[in-house]
């Protein structure tokens, strides 16, 4: 019975390598996508599957998340991980290690997993004395990639936020202003405006008259409920369109009483249109320049505070505000133009329209520059490694992400975890999380809500050349981003804010072709996606459009584990590495919430091994010195059982582990370590804002990684579970 069940595996798996040789260009069905991944590894199913999974973060997970892998490279444990599945900081590492494991040495050999070839050296050889540390060494002195120098200084960041920012927002004002412009040219103004006002009242008698109607009508039965939500609806909608009426309709009142306002200030005459002008733009202004301090100051305290109410409220108001004076400030100009630039008109909206549309927002938003700084840190040129210095990483810029994972390196298959936004799904699920894991790798590209299309033809077009590592590696990290926020959650996923951002194109996310059509008429631009897309407060962004934006993992999931959940894996280990100084562990519950949900999936911690024995403190043994100013932990990492229900692959329940490690502070850890936390009392657990680390800050994270690992391996479950 053995033996055939052993032959029935061995004609499974060489019918998967056959099925490997005729991928579908694009398929709905995962079990597909599952199948070529498993005969791309290499494994036959009865053989055990492990996966290695860095969590978000920032700079600060890489570094931790490069310790461990350190640890794992020197027992040996790297090289038997068939997946690595990385998210938004974690995947800085992650693409380094697969980047530097599809190229050569200086001896013209691939580096590899093995202790003898890894690509970042081992943890006891020293930069200077050993040429095989020589990565490491790069990276961990250009910890503040935004800023790597040779040029690229803290003043060329703010230009390219600035650059970005106003250009954006150039165009939308001019259009806005193109836009009123000719209707009031087309209509007198008061005309224009009043009828806006009647209009406006004539939508409130109508949605009085319909709230009576349907209370009469609900005296019959039986087509109450498909009228009901019918009602429902365009009731709502009335309300959108009366709100814009009024905003409209109110722009010449106020500016009236602005003007009026104005000329006694100034004294000047009645009909005077300078001081109405000066009133005009001046209230605009006045207007953008109080939402931007409540902005930054509520943001500032949000950040400093667990009490997030009030100050999301005041956010929201200060985008409000912005906004308004945005489009005050257009109709100013409006009247401006009309008054003395009347023929200029039209030129003015064809060249906003036409700079619109051919500017593509991808290469001309911040993406593009986060990109290409993450790819100088963690992708250099050998020439750049070899002298320590910065340098434009020219290879890595090519790298498309179909090239990586070949042999002799085929593990660990790379799953680069990103968020496709949902905010307006046609699925309620989707639409109530505003996304889906979207991932990026190899093989295949996509979500269960696109679809998945195959790497080396996706997003070959006219405009665009493929997916590159660097580009996926962005696009998982993008962690500033409107209508979207960790675990679909924040004040970016607001209506008002995401709109505010859009103008500004204030976003690191990346507008990709949906791999349902992947077709494009247009380079992604500011007339299309960007302002159906965002700029819109009723955004067009779900699964079906040709156009779909994809940010940071963490927006869905920020472990990187719902995939290898996906996956039915056997070991799991991941670094948990987020921002969680009050050890709530959000990310983990939002991960084992999620694979419950979608998978059927029972995640239960170890009575042995329990997460509260990674938390501050938890040592109970330690001194007084010692709680006091480290709080020292039991341990730095904690086991559980991963329960799998029945599936297609396996007719029987399934048992996994996984094996999580957070950073903590432990007993035996380096003086350089302990000393950095008596200098940085917010130490492992610093802002995610802060991406300028320091060699000191980056050696401690790594160095910290690096020993909670060694302790991880050398525990006698893990070793069995191994």
């Amino acid at each position: 019975m053995h033996a055939l069940k052993q032959d029935v595996s061995g004609a499974t798996f060489s019918l998967l390598r056959t099925r490997y040789k005729y991928m579908a260009p694009y398929t709905k069905n995962i079990r597909d996508i599952l199948d070529q991944e498993s005969a791309h590894i290499g494994k036959k199913p009865e053989q055990k599957r492990m996966g290695l999974a860095f969590s978000g973060g920032g700079i600060r997970s890489a570094s931790f998340a490069m310790g461990v892998l350190q640890s794992l490279v020197s027992d040996k444990q790297l090289e038997k991980m068939d997946y690595l599945s990385t998210v938004s900081g974690g995947g800085y590492l992650g693409a380094s290690l697969t980047w530097f494991l599809s190229q050569k040495n200086d001896s013209g050999e691939h580096y590899g997993t093995r202790p003898d070839n890894f690509p970042f050296g081992r943890k006891r050889e020293g930069g200077k004395q050993n040429s095989k540390n020589a990565i490491l060494d790069f990276i961990r002195q250009h910890g503040n990639y935004l800023i790597p120098g040779h040029g690229l200084s803290s003043q060329s960041l703010i230009a390219t936020i600035l650059r970005t920012m106003l250009v954006s927002l150039a165009i939308y004002f001019s259009l806005a202003t193109s836009v009123m412009s000719i209707a009031l040219y087309a209509v007198p103004e008061q005309k224009l405006f009043t009828g806006c006002l009647y209009a406006l009242g004539a939508l409130i008698a109508l949605w009085i008259a319909t709230s009576t109607f349907y209370s009469l009508y609900s005296f019959f039965k039986g087509t109450r409920y498909q009228f009901s939500v019918f009602i429902q609806k365009w009731l709502g909608r009335l309300i959108n369109i009366m709100i814009m009426l009024l905003v409209i309709g109110s722009m010449p009142y106020i500016h009236d009483n602005v003007s009026i306002i104005a000329k006694l200030v100034m004294a000047v005459e009645e009909d005077s249109d300078t001081a109405s002008n000066i009133a005009g733009a001046s209230t605009a202004s006045l207007a953008m320049l109080f939402g931007a301090i409540l902005i930054l100051f509520y943001r500032r305290k949000q950040m400093n505070s667990t009490a997030q109410g009030t100050s999301s409220f005041q956010i929201v108001i200060g985008a409000i505000l912005l906004l308004f004076g945005m489009l005050y400030g257009a109709y100013v100009s409006a009247l401006y133009v009309n008054l003395h630039c009347e023929d200029w008109v039209y030129s003015i909206a064809a060249g906003s329209l036409l700079f619109g549309l051919v500017c593509n927002v991808n290469f001309f938003g911040l993406n593009y520059m986060y990109r290409n700084r993450l790819m100088e840190t963690f992708m250099p040129d050998p020439e750049s490694v070899k002298t320590g210095r910065w340098g434009l990483a020219l290879k890595a810029n090519t790298g498309k992400v179909h090239n990586m994972c070949q042999a002799p390196n085929q593990r660990p298959y790379h799953l680069i975890n990103c968020n496709i936004v949902l905010t307006d799904s046609h699925n309620a699920k989707y639409r109530g999380r505003k996304g889906d894991s979207f991932t990026i790798s190899p093989l295949y590209c996509g979500s269960d809500a696109t679809g998945w299309r195959q790497t080396k033809a996706y997003m070959y077009n006219t405009f665009r050349s493929g997916v590159t590592l660097p580009t996926a590696m962005a696009i998982s990290g993008a962690a500033a981003n409107p209508n979207a926020g960790v675990a679909g959650k924040g004040i970016t996923t607001n209506q008002f804010v995401s709109t505010l951002m859009s103008l500004l194109n204030l976003r690191l996310g990346f507008w990709a072709d949906n791999p349902k059509t992947d077709k494009s008429w247009l380079p992604p631009n500011y007339i299309y996606p960007g302002i159906k897309g965002g700029v819109s407060l009723n955004s067009g962004l779900h699964e079906d459009d040709r156009a779909v934006e994809l940010s940071d993992g963490g927006h869905f999931e920020n472990l990187a584990i719902y995939e290898l959940f996906r996956r039915r894996l056997d070991i799991i280990v991941v670094t948990d590495a987020g921002a969680d100084a009050q050890y709530q562990f959000s990310d983990l519950a939002n991960a084992i919430e999620k694979a419950r949900v979608d998978f059927g999936i029972n995640t239960i911690f170890l009575d042995d091994y329990p997460f509260e024995a990674v938390t501050p403190n938890s040592d109970t043994e330690q001194s007084e010195t010692n709680k006091q100013h480290y709080h020292f932990a039991k341990r730095g990492f904690a086991i559980a059982r991963i329960e799998y229900p029945k599936g297609d692959s396996d007719p029987e329940r399934k048992i996994g582990h996984l094996i999580y490690i957070k950073p903590t502070l432990i007993h035996g850890l380096s003086p350089d370590v302990l000393s950095y936390k008596r200098l940085h009392p917010t130490f492992p657990h610093q802002s995610t804002v802060d991406q300028f680390f320091t060699e000191q800050q980056f050696e401690a994270y790594r160095e910290l990684g690096y020993y909670l690992g060694w302790q991880m391996l050398n525990d006698d479950k893990v070793k069995s579970l191994l």
